[in-house]
């Protein structure tokens, strides 16, 4: 070998460890960073002064038992969804049974961010928070890829949210996935960003196991975008008292009660006529309001609990912009009656 050619060999030997050595560090996962973790293990109190990002999974932990009160402070927490993630593993924070987490922010624009990255799975994505325990909004903001917040069930049957400020983004808004869950916004903001009816604001879960939930809605706006405003095909109850909800169709029932003393529903959807036809849980019908009787026919179709009652009075509104105000309907060939009653004692209806 002559000198020239080993010197070029060497040369080249050199380039592809270089193009190399970027690869390796890519590969390796950036954990939160000690202090924030061990906040989230110890509980206390909490205010940001500067931003964090990382996107080790399974790092923000609020341990059983343990309260952390979690100013952001103008700041953002931002988890990337990184690798292939189990189940637990795909929110940027776990707060655990018995535990509390109280999110506020003194300052503009904090937000705790869950990112899309190489986690990739059908129907799903990068998540915020997995509350087992208890949570309280009173300002910030929590944005995902796939769903905000889920709130699963745990051994007390005790989970629940309150939302007195704040916004919460992602295809879900929030996802009630829990025995006796609570959930109450009194002011605030919940956006959904589906591309389809796929997606909702607040939506509930119509298998077995995840009943006798209570949704109550004092204020603020729940926008479904092109999804749902609020999904509720689960055996449990929905209060509506105030607040604003649109979206596709504005709330829809294909189990359990409700009842709606106030606040406006506002449908945007394309009309559709019953009976409906549907290749997911969520039915489109561009209703403000739809009670949807939905037994299990088709393989793959959920067989709901029904029971649907529905009470509106007071000055509740509920506008559809191209189709009905209220509709009661079966869904894909559905013959089985789930719907109950429908009361209705005051309120404006347009459609």
């Amino acid at each position: 070998m002559t000198k020239i050619r080993k010197y070029a060999v060497i040369f080249l030997a050199i380039l592809m460890a270089l193009a190399a050595a970027p690869m390796a560090m890519a590969d390796e996962s950036v954990a939160a960073p000690d202090w924030l973790k061990a906040a989230f293990e110890k509980g206390g109190n909490l205010t940001l002064s500067e931003d964090v990002s990382f996107d080790k999974a399974s790092e923000l932990v609020l341990s059983t038992d343990k309260t952390l009160n979690l100013d952001l402070n103008g700041h953002k927490i931002e988890w990337t969804a990184n690798g292939a993630l189990a189940k637990g593993a795909r929110f940027a924070i776990v707060v655990k049974e018995g535990a509390t987490l109280n999110i506020s922010d003194s300052g503009t624009d904090g937000a705790i961010k869950a990112l899309k990255g190489t986690f990739v799975k059908d129907n799903d994505g990068a998540r915020g928070i997995a509350n087992y325990g208890t949570v309280n909004i009173k300002s910030g903001i929590i944005e995902s890829e796939y769903a905000a917040m889920y709130l699963y069930a745990n051994s007390k049957d005790s989970v629940s949210a309150v939302m007195d400020g704040g916004k919460l983004q992602g295809r879900y808004g929030v996802v009630l996935f829990a025995k006796k869950a609570s959930f109450t916004i009194n002011a605030g903001t919940i956006k959904a960003t589906p591309a389809s009816i796929e997606g909702g604001a607040i939506s509930g879960n119509g298998s077995d196991g995840y009943d006798d939930t209570v949704i109550t809605i004092n204020g603020g706006t729940i926008d479904g975008g092109n999804g749902i405003g609020i999904y509720h095909p689960q055996s449990g109850k929905l209060y509506i008292n105030g607040g604003e909800i649109s979206g596709c169709d504005g709330v829809q029932v294909k189990a359990g009660s409700l009842e709606m003393t106030g606040g406006k529903i506002t449908a945007s959807g394309a009309a559709a006529e019953p009976p409906y036809e549907s290749d997911s849980t969520e039915t489109a019908t561009g209703s403000a309001l739809s009670l949807l009787s939905q037994g299990a026919p088709r393989d793959g179709d959920y067989g709901y609990a029904g029971n649907i009652t529905a009470k509106i009075s007071g000055g509740a509104v509920l506008e559809s912009e191209n189709n009905y105000a209220v509709v009661e309907a079966f869904v894909n060939d559905s013959t089985d009656v789930k719907f109950k009653s429908l009361s209705i004692e005051g309120g404006t209806f347009t459609g």
